[in-house]
């Protein structure tokens, strides 16, 4: 895994890819006030992907550091768009993630699934205790991700509370095949659509019951799903420990990760769960708050959001409750990760992503004339290729026409092979204006 990209070789090309970075830092700066707006909002966010993108194509790997505001430290990789927002400010589980710290205690047994490349796992772990019992069960599948879930891990000291679980969580044990996608935080049991698929491998799959089992451990506190479409599945291989202990779960939903069938399977497995005596909560972003819910089919129609599970009127309840007011009010306009500097280049400063906010509108107005010069060169160009695809077509039938009268003895008495193609030479000088090769 290469940690810078491809660019032009020199200290000019990195000053350039260096700017372009500072302005994509800005502009995403910029995009909550920008969605603000619904007629320019999507559009805007839209643009800001297509341009990431294009600075950092999807899959291809750039391994850069950001630091979270409570000092850790991960490796991420800029060719997924999950990680690539991260890194130029845009992290769209603020409230999730400090909610879910909050709720990790000394002594807890958390179980994240769908770990990636460790937010959740490292960040919980740093309230950690293995001594008082506590400890983090990573589970991720992804071929691509593992290492560096492994390095976050080990780089923040956490390697002794932490055990990455190299698998799929699921109904059941056993194996199943996993598309690995080219972004794989959009990798799944089945493919996703979000992102070509880039291999299809296949992973050990593990209940969460028998894999807690295994390692002597009896309850669940915390667990944590984002399984692309599959979260049914998980929930199903964990209803022993859900049903019988007082456990917190976070669920991330998204309906382009449900089809039919597997929005039934995830309605079916919450009405189940409240039918045991649960109590089911989503929440509202606009608002950073948990709202009820007295049954999951409106939960499972929507777009997307995140999921909170309790049992009703128990302690794990109320600790939920009172560390999501706790959250709520926490600052949110504090940066989550600073970009880190990565090796031979310098660290992305705030002067100059507040001086590009400052100069944007100008500096648009710089992109946008240079990319209508460029987009009148192109122009250009292919006028020039139409116009001269058009008369070679011409020279074509011209040669055709003077071929057929030297083999037809109409080319006059004495014609031959030579005169033919002095006469198509002088066609093209007639057909191509002065001036073009």
């Amino acid at each position: 895994m290469s940690g810078q990209p491809d660019s032009p070789s020199g200290s000019g090309a990195a000053d350039i890819f260096a700017a372009e970075e500072d302005l994509l830092r800005a502009l995403f700066s910029a995009l909550p006030d920008a969605m603000a707006d619904p007629e320019f909002g999507v559009s805007f966010a839209h643009y800001l992907r297509r341009r990431m993108q294009r600075l950092h194509p999807p899959g291809k790997a750039d391994i850069r550091q950001v630091r979270s505001r409570d000092g850790q430290v991960f490796s991420i990789d800029l060719g997924d768009r999950f990680a690539a927002e991260i890194y130029y400010g845009r992290f769209a589980e603020p409230f999730e993630l400090a909610l879910m710290a909050a709720l990790c205690e000394p002594q807890s047994v958390f179980v994240d699934v769908g770990a990636n490349f460790g937010l959740y796992a490292v960040t919980c772990g740093r309230n950690i205790d293995p001594e008082r019992g506590g400890c983090v069960l990573a589970v991720e599948p992804a071929p691509p991700v593992l290492p560096l879930l492994e390095r976050n891990v080990g780089h923040n000291g956490l390697a002794d509370r932490v055990e990455v679980i190299r698998a799929c969580a699921g109904p059941s044990d056993g194996e199943t095949l996993f598309h690995v996608a080219t972004e794989s935080s959009l990798s799944g049991i089945s493919a996703t659509g979000r992102s070509p698929v880039a291999e299809v491998a296949t992973v050990q799959l593990r209940a969460l019951a028998s894999l807690l089992r295994e390692r002597g451990r009896d309850r669940l506190d915390l667990l944590k799903v984002d399984a692309e479409g599959h979260e049914h599945g998980v929930l199903l291989g964990a209803l022993p420990l859900l049903e019988s202990h007082r456990c917190i779960v976070m669920i991330e939903t998204s309906a382009k990760n449900l089809d039919a069938s597997r929005r039934a399977a995830l309605r079916d497995v919450l009405r189940r769960l409240v039918d045991a005596g649960h109590a089911l909560r989503w929440l509202d972003p606009a608002e950073r708050v948990l709202r009820t819910a007295e049954a999951p089919d409106p939960i499972v129609a929507m777009t997307g959001t995140s999921v909170f599970l309790a049992r009703r009127d128990s302690e794990s309840e109320r600790r939920l409750l009172a560390a999501a007011a706790e959250v709520r009010m926490m600052d949110d306009t504090f940066p989550s990760f600073v970009p880190l500097p990565a090796e031979g280049r310098p660290a992305p400063g705030a002067m100059a992503v507040s001086g590009h906010l400052r100069d944007l509108p100008v500096t648009l107005a710089i992109h946008l004339q240079r990319e209508r010069e460029r987009n009148a060169e192109l122009a250009e160009l292919l006028a020039e290729r139409e116009w001269l695809a058009r008369g070679m077509e011409r020279i074509a039938a011209g040669q055709e026409r003077i071929l057929e009268q030297v083999g037809s003895g109409r080319g006059g008495r004495g014609a031959n092979s030579r005169s033919a193609w002095h006469r198509i030479l002088g066609m093209a000088g007639r057909l191509l204006p002065s001036g073009r090769s």
